[in-house]
């Protein structure tokens, strides 16, 4: 059998390359030290070597300051980036994570309109520190560290409290994996400082990744034919790439008539994602001992992603302007090509694939729990739900359309093989301007189509499906004609903002709303992950509905899904675009209290979000992180797999299924004693 344990090929916290803490980006004017009512300078960079104008509780901070770059001596390579010769070092000490504390300065004035500080360590809410201000013991800022030792400079807004008296403190609630805070050299800046671009200076990391899924036949083989598994890739983005996929198998029989058959369903990385297919052994007695196991490796370049929102400049008019995408649907007398007819009138039916279209309603639901065909309307291509079988094959075409518009769109889901497609092709000379799989999922998504260099020809669209393996099928609907360009995620509808805020009707979110709706956008989506970060408590198992936000917040527990719901519900009532983001979090912890101690697939998934700021795009965020929710570490990698990082689905008796899971005690077993592993090193740069 084929050890599992999640894996990380480092000790906690490794940073960046040294660089001056106060360099970064800040202006050449002196910063100014913190005094105290009387005008005494106090110990808030440590330069005495004693923790004097602090007092320590618990034992998260005992023996510290600490001297010197220690994170140098014990990860070659990095550095703590810290200022002056001492600092704080929540690992260096005990050189573990299980001490929990808080370290308070004395108080202190504000003495000038920004104030700065050096934070690293751990990324969770239980680790930060705290700028309070000591009338009312108001939270101004909270900030945490970026899951890496190399401290960043984080910047405050103090210009509304200029003379109040304010503390600085450090809180370590966390015992588990980067359960610590680095701090150091807090100081405030004159009205002339401009704080640094939000991206400055923040270098590109590397990470080499391999995920390996691994296991044994089932017990229960009867009707087994075979095993599909898909392993995830990056998604591209502007500050990450991923390359160098690279895949692997083995199976333990050596015999080659016990053997089962492990083949590639899609072998092209450039889809992101990898699928298997693995048929059942012969005889089938040796099924339930035979053990498979698969891997997919890629390097990934990633870096901090950051975005201030007290300084973008965005306003609520600005939404106005993404509602020019709205979509031209075709006339009826020309195709009916969303099949709201409930027909298929306009299109023309070749082999067996089509026959019995269009479905009526969302069948994927019915049959696959939790899932979704996310069609439009009533009606819709759904390869797989009439036949309940991939072994069918034909096309289907429509009438020729006239490209009156220069770009188009539909949705498409089903079979990723080149075998299952969509095709846009052009009448004259049959020319295919256009062609595209689905991602092995059932779930449509969108596909925008450019056909600006088409206008006033004639085109049609086929829908072709010669596979007869797993997945050999494919969902399709609503192909409209746009007059620009569209993002469908960057509008919040009417209909969907009514929605919003009828469900958050009767709940403790309901009267903020009309308050955060007086701040910009950005400040009023940081005010609402502030709110979800101190009502929320992570809970793992947690299994209601991750969009039910009114119940989310009347238990006030959840897991990351739970609060990316949460969230984005609560931002359409605002009328702020947000869209879910998945993927993998590097630093995902592994023991109680993590999600791999409550369902073992869930290794190293993460789910977080974008909002959309006019003028500025899609922004990540922490769906609950915080006043630091804009502060994305770059161990996020995004895949945005329907199916989070890895799926395993099993074909009985002709019909796919997800594998079969059995709730134990407070943990999920696989019937089929199923193993996901991510595991990763981190790499110096490129070469390495």
């Amino acid at each position: 059998m084929v050890a599992w344990a999640t894996e990380v090929h480092s000790e906690p916290g490794q940073g960046d390359r040294s660089r001056s803490s106060r360099k970064q980006g800040a202006a050449a004017e002196a910063p100014i030290l913190a005094r105290d009512a009387t005008g005494r300078v106090l110990n808030l960079s440590f330069e005495t070597g004693t923790l004097d104008d602090w007092t320590a509780t618990g034992d998260a901070f005992l023996g510290q300051p600490v001297q010197g770059d220690r994170v140098a001596a014990r990860l070659p390579g990095q550095t703590s980036r810290h200022a002056g010769q001492h600092w704080i070092g929540g690992y260096e000490v005990a050189r573990n994570d299980a001490g929990t504390g808080k370290l308070v300065s004395a108080p202190f004035v504000v003495g000038g309109p920004w104030a700065s500080f050096l934070v690293g360590g751990g990324l969770d809410a239980g680790t930060r520190v705290e700028i309070v201000r000591v009338e009312g013991d108001a939270v101004l800022h909270a900030e945490s560290g970026l899951m890496r030792e190399g401290m960043h400079r984080a910047y405050v807004d103090l210009s509304h409290h200029i003379g109040a008296e304010i503390r600085v403190r450090l809180i370590d609630e966390e015992t588990g994996s980067w359960g610590h805070i680095n701090f150091d050299d807090f100081v405030f800046h004159p009205a002339s400082f401009v704080p640094p671009a939000a991206d400055a200076d923040e270098p590109l990391e590397w990470f080499r990744v391999t995920q390996t899924t691994s296991f044994v036949g089932p017990s229960d083989a009867s009707g087994i034919d075979r095993v599909f598994v898909q392993h995830a890739l990056p998604t591209p983005r502007p500050w990450y790439s991923a390359d160098d996929a690279a895949l692997s198998l083995s199976v333990d029989k050596d015999d080659d008539r016990h053997r089962p058959q492990v083949s590639l369903l899609d072998g092209d990385p450039a889809r992101r994602h990898v699928a298997w297919i693995i048929h059942a052994t012969q005889p089938r007695k040796d099924w339930p001992t035979t053990t498979v196991e698969l891997s997919t490796s890629y390097t990934v370049a990633s870096r901090v992603r950051r975005f201030d929102p007290a300084r973008a400049r965005v306003d609520w008019d600005g939404y106005r302007a993404q509602q020019g995408a709205k979509p031209t649907t075709l006339g009826k007398q020309r195709a009916a090509l969303d099949f709201e007819t409930g027909t298929l009138a306009g299109w023309t039916i070749e082999g067996e694939a089509f026959r019995r279209q269009p479905v009526d309603g969302d069948t994927v639901s019915g049959r696959i729990p939790g899932q979704s065909s996310q069609h439009e309307g009533r009606y819709w291509i759904g390869g797989y739900e009439t036949t309940s079988n991939d072994r069918l094959v034909g096309k289907l075409t429509s009438d020729p359309v006239k490209v009156a518009h220069p770009w188009a769109s539909y949705l498409i889901g089903g079979g990723s093989s080149a075998k299952t497609r969509v095709e846009i092709v052009l009448v004259e000379g049959k020319k295919v301007l256009h062609r595209s799989s689905g991602s092995s999922t059932e779930p449509m998504v969108r596909r925008v189509v450019d056909l600006r260099p088409h206008q006033g020809k004639r085109i049609q669209v086929r829908l072709v499906d010669e596979s007869m393996e797993g997945w050999g099928h494919l969902n399709f609907d609503d192909f409209v004609f746009h007059d620009t360009v569209p993002d469908f995620d960057a509008v919040v509808s009417p209909a969907a903002r009514r929605a919003a805020e009828q469900a958050l009707a009767r709940t403790s979110l309901a009267p903020l709303l009309e308050e955060w709706r007086q701040l910009s956008p950005p400040l009023a989506l940081r005010a609402l992950n502030i709110h979800v970060q101190k009502t929320i408590r992570y809970d793992a198992t947690q299994a209601h509905p991750t969009m039910d936000a009114a119940r989310t917040l009347e238990i006030a527990r959840g897991h990351c899904g739970h609060s990316t719901g949460l969230v984005i519900v609560a931002s359409a009532a605002l009328g702020i675009p947000v869209r879910g983001v998945a993927g993998l979090n590097l630093y995902a912890p592994d023991g109680v209290g993590s999600l791999s101690a409550i369902r073992s697939d869930f290794t190293n998934i993460h789910t977080w979000a974008e909002a959309w700021f006019p003028g500025h795009g899609w922004i990540e965020f922490e769906p609950g992180g915080g006043s630091g929710c804009f502060v994305v570490p770059a161990q996020y990698i995004q895949n945005n797999a329907l199916f989070q990082n890895y799926t395993l689905q099993v074909e009985r008796d002709g019909m796919l299924q997800p594998a079969p899971w059995i709730h134990e005690g407070d943990r999920w077993r696989s019937t089929i004693d199923l193993r996901n592993t991510i595991t990763f090193e981190r790499l110096r740069d490129a070469g390495r």
